[in-house]
């Protein structure tokens, strides 16, 4: 173990580094992401240098190591936890988790969310969190899709594109989908080049009170596809209307681009099952992916109800594991 390595927050200037360090650990480099958690007041990403470690380098400012917090109220959220292959086995990733842990309980953060790979479950079970359930990820072909049962559930409903400040509309839904206020974020992610935030409600209604919202954006080079998610909607009509809203935006790009063979409509669930289940309805087979496990923070008195119980709430609504955003 190191002799306590300075830990630092991240800046815009890092976000080329912290996204090939998501590369090198198998993942989509999601600057995007990156750049509206950094962006947020409530948002952080902390890294440790290798000129920290105590560890002769020719680079002192390359980041080694890695992790990403939101604090959404009640809710708070690690994630992208990244090690360098030549700097694991020195306790940097406990380091930052912990230093990500008592940043939240700092926030008011009462319950802490991450989604652990088998490698990661060990750290996270010597810091307390505690399994929760298996969550699940969408990859799909488009040309897979059961498209003629989308357009039947879709029917009388419609999705259209709106501008990022429109999330603020949203707030009862995402507030029930997730337990917190996370729509700074959101803000910062729906403001991302080449992404679109489609909201979803009745045909027939003036008003267009709101059932649902998505935010889609495309990968990022080599291009495969769309991600869908954050998505949240009231039942599996609203849930085909916004799937069938980010197919048609993706099919209208030029076909230099968009190879049906080539193309993926992709999105990622969490706890869900009638999510799991409408997925695989329309053809988008959903597949195993990590676990999710959970830290409470606090012990409310007079034995109420911890926030993470907001999530009984969630029955008739869908809001994807990595709502989480990593």
């Amino acid at each position: 173990m190191i002799a306590a390595p300075r830990i630092e927050l991240a800046t815009q200037a890092d976000l080329d580094a912290l996204a090939e360090m998501r590369v090198e650990s198998g993942w989509h480099r999601n600057e995007p992401i990156l750049a509206s958690t950094l962006a947020w007041e409530r948002g952080r990403i902390f890294v440790v240098r290798a000129g920290a470690t105590g560890a002769p380098v020719e680079e002192a400012d390359r980041i080694v190591a890695t992790t990403s917090a939101i604090a959404a109220g009640p809710i708070g959220v690690i994630g992208n936890v990244s090690v360098r292959p030549e700097f694991r086995r020195l306790g940097l990733g406990r380091l930052l988790t912990a230093h990500a842990v008592e940043w939240m309980r700092s926030q008011g953060v009462r319950t802490a969310w991450l989604d652990a790979t088998v490698s990661g479950r060990p750290l996270y079970q010597k810091l307390g969190f505690t399994e929760t359930t298996e969550s699940w990820v969408v990859h799909t072909p488009m040309r897979n899709l059961d498209t003629d049962r989308i357009e039947a559930l879709a029917a009388g409903f419609v999705a259209e594109a709106a501008l990022p400040e429109t999330l603020d509309t949203l707030a009862h839904l995402d507030l029930i989908a997730f337990g917190g206020d996370r729509f700074g974020l959101l803000r910062a992610m729906a403001g991302q080049p080449g992404s679109i935030l489609l909201i979803a409600h009745r045909a027939d209604d003036d008003a267009k009170q709101p059932l649902g919202y998505a935010l889609t954006r495309r990968f990022e080079s080599p291009y495969t596809g769309t991600r869908v998610g954050p998505m949240v909607a009231t039942d599996d009509h609203i849930a085909a209307t916004l799937v069938l809203a980010a197919i048609r935006a993706e099919t209208q790009r030029s076909a230099d681009e968009v190879k049906s063979g080539a193309t993926f409509f992709s999105a990622g669930g969490g706890e869900m099952p009638h999510a799991r289940a409408f997925f695989d309805s329309i053809g988008a087979e959903t597949e195993d992916d990590d676990i999710v496990m959970r830290l409470d923070l606090d012990n409310r008195p007079n034995g109420s109800e911890p926030p993470a119980a907001k999530y009984a709430e969630k029955a008739r609504l869908y809001s994807w594991s990595s709502s989480m955003l990593f």
